[in-house]
């Protein structure tokens, strides 16, 4: 029994899917969009084929017509959001399935793309830590110190992010290391300021480390019945919160053991002018920190201004928790529209936008509450969080509905 089938160019097709496959899981892809690309590519070159996902793992079951089943299972150990890469593999997935490459000229442009380099330079990338924390802090209320000292932990959080890349034990503590980096900076680094919040300062800084990305697709793959996937993403942004909130805690011990207990310190406001002021550098930050193509910045800004402002109007006019389902209904509609236009996939300007939404911030405030002995907080935060991630989703499939992006991805 041949696990592929016997027509040299069929086998060749079976390992591109296979090899894609890998690819998109890999960068972020959610189950039901990656199912749905595998399914498309053997549908055009007469295969029968199958495929279960999780985000670790994907299983394929691709044969030609009249052949035994043969599944296959491939481990993968990497799982980042690289939005270029996504990008450059949904374009490679459109030039073979519409024919104007071979599965084999594919495999060969899809070793360029997983081996092509980084597209912005350390540098700009430990740069726009700090700016990404700094805005974050202001979106969350912070004033100029706020600001400042965000803006500090989030590089410190840059550096230990870059270190890590040449280090998997590093890597494996990188949330709980995360965690402790930026409250021991933002409790250290409060004393130097006379007002100050520590806790807007420190949700400011770990706004990139917060899995609202996994939390949000985690649900969006329960509400599309992939079960397996969806929990297993669930449990891993629990895991990540609890983690997270681990690291918070510990450093705010041993800050406090070396600075002394701080007094209550309250923030001093800025005018409304200056959200508006920040949102390009908190937009083009992000995108830089999701390795947007630079082409994209520009979408990513205009998407992530809809984010903002309907969410601000959503919850001006109907409250908190429409307002994150406005929110998320502009997000996905905006996403869709520059995807029509510019034939790159929705999720490139989708999951920038998205972290101007809500869920990931209410997610640490919730197991902050808990782990400081709050535990009523702590469960009202959970259901908050609990219901924004459903409200966000609910809003992206309604725009999905209204306002399809004809993308796979």
């Amino acid at each position: 029994m041949n696990p592929l089938p016997q027509n040299p160019s069929q086998a060749e097709t079976v390992h591109f899917c296979q090899e894609l496959g890998q690819a998109l899981l890999a960068y972020g892809a959610p189950a039901h969009r990656l199912e749905e690309v595998l399914r498309v590519l053997t549908e055009v070159y007469g295969l029968c084929g199958e495929s279960f996902s999780t985000p670790t793992s994907l299983m394929t079951s691709i044969h030609a017509k009249g052949e035994d089943p043969i599944p296959s299972l491939h481990r993968v150990h990497s799982n980042e959001i690289h939005l270029q890469r996504l990008s450059q593999l949904d374009a490679l997935f459109n030039q073979v399935a519409d024919a104007h490459l071979t599965p084999r000229e594919g495999r060969s442009k899809l070793k360029e793309i997983l081996q092509s380099p980084a597209p912005y330079g350390t540098w700009t990338t430990l740069l726009s830590f700090g700016f990404a924390s700094g805005s974050a802090a202001r979106f969350f209320g912070g004033g100029i110190a706020e600001i400042l000292l965000a803006t500090m932990t989030g590089v410190g959080l840059g550096v230990l992010a870059l270190v890590g890349k040449y280090s998997p034990t590093l890597r494996r503590l990188f949330e709980p290391l995360g965690g402790f980096t930026v409250a021991f900076l933002a409790t250290i680094g409060a004393t130097f300021f006379t007002t100050i919040s520590i806790d807007r300062a420190t949700l400011g800084g770990l706004i990139i480390l917060v899995p609202g990305f996994t939390l949000t697709v985690a649900v969006a793959e329960l509400a599309t019945r992939n079960l397996v996937s969806g929990t297993a993403r669930l449990a891993s942004a629990v895991l990540s919160f609890l983690m997270i909130g681990f690291g918070v805690a510990f450093g705010r011990t041993v800050g406090h053991g070396l600075a002394g207990e701080l007094p209550t310190m309250e923030t001093l406001p800025l005018p409304q002018w200056t959200l508006y002021a920040i949102l390009p550098i908190a937009s083009t930050t992000i995108g830089i920190l999701f390795q947007v193509d630079r082409r994209d910045l520009g979408w990513v800004f205009l998407v992530s201004a809809a984010s903002f402002f309907g969410v601000s109007f959503g919850t001006d006019a109907f409250g908190p928790l429409l307002g994150v389902f406005f929110g998320a209904f502009c997000v996905g509609a905006a996403s869709n529209a520059v995807a029509r236009i510019t034939q790159r996939p929705a999720s490139t300007t989708r999951l920038p936008g998205l972290l101007f939404l809500v869920p990931g911030a209410l997610g640490f405030l919730s197991i902050t509450s808990l782990m400081e002995g709050d535990a009523l907080q702590g469960i009202e935060s959970v259901f908050q969080t609990a219901m924004a991630a459903i409200a966000l989703v609910c809003g992206l499939l309604v725009s999905n509905a209204a306002l399809p992006s004809r993308k796979a991805l």
